[in-house]
């Protein structure tokens, strides 16, 4: 079936007289397919891991230990707030972190003031993390449950892994720096208890400087931007990335 597809496609081209693509070149783009479709359904099949979660994880290791008293400062503050983050701060352990990674990279880029402050950021990630924002489910399906003000059971809630976790802060980041965030009318926290509502407008400075965390995290795995410190090399330009390969036709050669 696969041979008179080739054949018919290939007298076609010859007919039309555009020879985009050589009949060499097609088989080689359906055989690839074929390889990967049997590659995927292996049960032993172990696909490999983002390099900047892995760089990023190892990184916030030692960020949360630097920055222990910091965190529980937070995660303190955050408690008091008359909104549902204590609740969620109480059922998923861990979820401090992500918040004060969030809140310091704003502090740092200068987004908090009067109007934004710290909770709003923790809000912003629990509504991303929660599918309560218009646009976050086409970036992530939700990670965490939705806290209402009824009882709540401990055991019926599924806890993230440190991975699950990881993966979230950096599609939040990719979320802010999207045009989903960047063209919201409103943005309102009443979900959360929370009264503010944030105008067209208010979130520009930090859709702005998401573009730039963003980009240079998943593009040049600069942490910088994101935690502050400068964690890579002193050869910048020296990225590594996962072996490739690219299968050519056997008679394929260069010339001179």
């Amino acid at each position: 079936m696969c041979l008179r597809l080739f054949i018919y496609l290939a007298d076609v081209a010859k007919g039309s007289g555009e020879r985009l693509l050589s009949f060499a070149w097609l088989a080689y783009d359906v055989l690839a397919v074929v390889k990967q479709h049997n590659i995927i359904s292996d049960e032993n099949y172990d696909p490999p891991t983002s390099p900047v979660l892995d760089i990023l994880g190892s990184r916030l290791d030692s960020f949360y230990l630097e920055n222990l008293e910091k965190i529980e400062t937070l995660m303190g503050e955050l408690s008091e707030t008359k909104t549902q983050l204590y609740r969620y701060l109480r059922y998923y352990p861990g979820l401090e972190r992500i918040f004060y990674v969030v809140v310091s990279w704003a502090r740092r880029n200068q987004l908090l003031n009067e109007c934004i402050r710290a909770e709003h950021m923790c809000m912003m990630l629990t509504l991303f993390a929660t599918g309560r924002i218009l646009g976050s489910t086409s970036i992530m399906p939700p990670v965490l449950d939705t806290l209402s003000a009824a009882t709540v059971e401990e055991d019926d809630i599924v806890k993230p892994t440190t991975e699950q976790y990881i993966n979230m802060l950096v599609l939040f980041y990719e979320y802010m720096a999207s045009r989903y965030f960047k063209k919201l009318t409103q943005l309102s926290f009443a979900e959360l208890g929370c009264s503010s509502v944030f105008l067209r407008g208010q979130w520009v400075p930090i859709h702005e400087a998401a573009v730039d965390t963003y980009y240079n995290l998943v593009l040049n795995l600069d942490l910088e931007g994101l935690l502050g410190q400068d964690v890579l090399s002193t050869n910048g330009s020296c990225r590594e990335c996962e072996p490739f390969t690219i299968e050519l036709p056997g008679l394929f050669c260069f010339e001179s």
